[in-house]
């Protein structure tokens, strides 16, 4: 749903899965719970871009590409905000822009994952599964790092 959501509104963004449990894990059970996104994107920024104008680019140092991370729930009660929010920002580290994704938020959920986006520049998805190109939603942007 989200790779179709990403397609559908940011044709710039190629998605990728992430499968953490082919990592290597050397901390036990659930040992890499907070080291991977569930989903990553990457956004061309030169896409139809000449091989001139990339070489050019390239040469002056200017971004080719913005690396998006998304860390996907079904649902975001009240009561799980800060351990998701924040596994969010654990996995999202190396990222340009993060992101929390659920298809069910609680809406006294939403003023403390607008608060926490102040803080940390998490931002919020929310998917609907019975139209996820064109009735999902950025709920709050991500802060670019």
């Amino acid at each position: 749903m989200l790779a179709t959501f990403l397609i559908a509104r940011h044709r710039r963004i190629f998605p990728k899965r992430i499968d953490e449990k082919k990592s290597s894990n050397s901390h036990g059970k659930e040992g890499n719970k907070w080291l991977h996104p569930d989903m990553v994107g990457l956004e061309a920024l030169a896409g139809g871009w000449s091989y001139e104008m990339k070489n050019l680019s390239a040469k002056a140092g200017a971004r080719q590409a913005k690396l998006w991370s998304f860390e996907v729930k079904v649902d975001i009660p009240r009561s799980k905000v800060r351990e998701y929010y924040f596994q969010s920002v654990s996995n999202s580290s190396w990222a340009n822009y993060g992101y929390l994704v659920a298809v069910n938020i609680k809406d006294d959920a939403m003023s403390e994952l607008r608060l926490l986006n102040e803080l940390h520049g998490i931002g919020v998805i929310r998917l609907n599964p019975e139209n996820p190109a064109d009735d999902s939603a950025i709920e709050i942007p991500a802060k670019e790092r």
